[in-house]
């Protein structure tokens, strides 16, 4: 018997696995060929944007099969929103209330169900998430619409301003049909409203949707006071930026396009909710204030994210500055109107606090702070020059403010060691101590021996001063000078 013949013919010894070490898997089955599958809304690994594979591929790769349905969907989008513009702004002007109301439903509708369509039934996404971010911008013009039934049911059309009544305004159509109106409304809304958001923004979903139909349901409410519009709007404004930062600003799938898309249409109920009451009934001072407010901060803060040049940045910011002292002016003169105050105190209370207002938003402005807190120290300096210059005589309280100013500017200059800073405080401190001089000047032609009484002993108490610490004196000046060339 052969030995090896015998050796080749025993079945392969079993090698032990070492412990904890796991099995091997089974090999995955091959995919099938041209098959893809598509998700009505995002992986949870992975933003929707990423789907295509055709994102990933070079540049030079892409060809017209690529580019043209992108232009392709941009035009239809365009076209779209366009159409249902024309509609609400004189398309079936002369139909009743729940007719247009009616339309207008179904047309949002219909838009969702396309993107459903694309989704389930052409394996496409990007046509679907197109029609479904359609289908959920235009849901506050539905809610609006159904305000205006509420509104037409509580007080009438005539409570309309004349001049957009008949494009924007409704008849009262009864109670039983207002109210199987809006239950029928909300009940197709409702859903289409969540399908969008989980289509787009799928980790944030419920959330954004319960946020969304809160701002919408604002549109219901019968009231059209200018100031309560605006306590509305800012309440909600402010919840929305709280809810965004807590929610969703720290997640990787709601920083794309798609998720930035969702989290900035948060805000189109509060913008429309202003714009009808701006368009259709009279201005107030607070939903003024409040809409000098909301652009300045949306040029501050909302608009330099989307920028991608920093010089851009600084422009809309820089743009901002001037409508954060417009709202400041308004609110003043809602709560103290400046025909009440003293001549003596307007001026720096117009300014002197948008100024320090200035300084606060300088740590958070894009680019170099310090600029920015520079020119809020010269505007101080040339509002208390100005303020003693043409009111200094009418009393004491304007240099008694530019005083306070000064001393508060070099403080701060020490504190941050910024020499334009210093400059100003020094600058605003010497105008109004000169002021002063100038006051005892006069007290001086007044009363000449008084006056040569007390320069002279001034002067010998000066030099005696001087004789006796005048090398710590010098010292004192050369650390300050050294220190000094340090600052920024």
């Amino acid at each position: 018997m052969n030995t090896s013949d015998s050796t080749n013919s025993l079945p392969p010894k079993h090698v032990p696995r070492p412990l904890g070490t796991p099995p091997p898997l089974p090999p995955a089955p091959p995919a099938a060929a041209g098959t893809k599958k598509t998700y009505l809304h995002s992986e949870p690994d992975q933003p929707l944007a990423s789907h295509s594979s055709t994102d990933d591929a070079p540049a030079e790769r892409r060809s017209w099969t690529e580019l043209y349905p992108r232009i392709l969907r941009w035009t239809g989008a365009l076209l779209l929103a366009i159409a249902a513009l024309s509609f609400l702004v004189s398309g079936w002007v002369n139909g009743s209330p729940l007719l247009r109301t009616g339309s207008f439903l179904g047309f949002t509708a219909l838009l969702s169900g396309a993107g459903i369509f694309c989704t389930y039934r052409w394996r496409e996404d990007k046509g679907a998430r197109t029609f479904l971010a359609l289908a959920t911008a235009f849901l506050p013009a539905n809610f609006a619409q159904l305000g205006a039934l509420i509104y037409a049911q509580m007080h009438g059309s005539m409570a309309y301003r004349v001049g957009l009544k008949k494009v924007f305004t409704f008849e009262p159509v009864g109670l039983t049909p207002l109210l199987a109106t809006i239950g029928i409304s909300l009940i197709v809304l409702i859903p289409l409203a969540y399908t969008g958001f989980s289509a787009l923004a799928r980790n944030g979903a419920k959330k954004m949707t319960a946020l969304f139909l809160v701002g919408n349901a604002l549109l219901l409410l019968p009231w059209r006071d200018g100031d309560l519009v605006a306590g509305l709007a800012a309440l909600l404004v402010t919840g929305l930026i709280v809810a965004d930062r807590v929610w969703f600003s720290r997640g990787a799938s709601l920083k794309t396009w798609d998720g930035v898309a969702m989290r900035s249409l948060l805000f189109a109920p509060v913008g429309l909710l202003v714009i009808r009451n701006l368009c259709m009934h009279p201005m107030s001072e607070g939903l003024m204030c409040f809409i000098l407010t909301a652009g300045a901060l949306l040029l501050f803060s909302g608009l330099p994210r989307c920028l991608p040049l920093s010089g851009l940045r600084i422009a809309s910011q820089s743009f901002s500055y001037p409508l954060m002292l417009g709202a400041w002016i308004v609110a003043v003169d809602a709560c103290l109107p400046l025909h009440h105050l003293s001549d003596t105190i307007i001026l720096p209370v117009l300014l002197l606090p948008w100024c320090l207002g200035l300084f606060g938003l300088s740590f958070k402005s894009e680019g170099k702070g310090i600029a920015l807190r520079g020119i809020a120290s010269i505007l101080m300096l040339m509002t208390c020059l100005l303020n003693i210059s043409v009111l200094g005589e009418d009393g004491y309280l304007p240099s008694i403010i530019g005083l306070l100013t000064a001393l508060a500017l070099l403080l701060v200059a020490f504190v941050l060691e910024e020499r334009t800073v210093l400059l100003a405080g020094a600058a605003t401190l010497i105008f109004t101590v000169g002021y002063h001089l100038h006051l005892a000047f006069s007290f001086v032609q007044q009363n000449l021996w008084i006056s040569l009484a007390v320069a002279g002993t001034s002067i010998i108490l000066a030099s005696s001063y001087l004789e006796r610490n005048g090398g710590g004196l010098r010292q004192r000046a050369q650390r300050v000078r050294h220190r000094l060339k340090s600052w920024h």
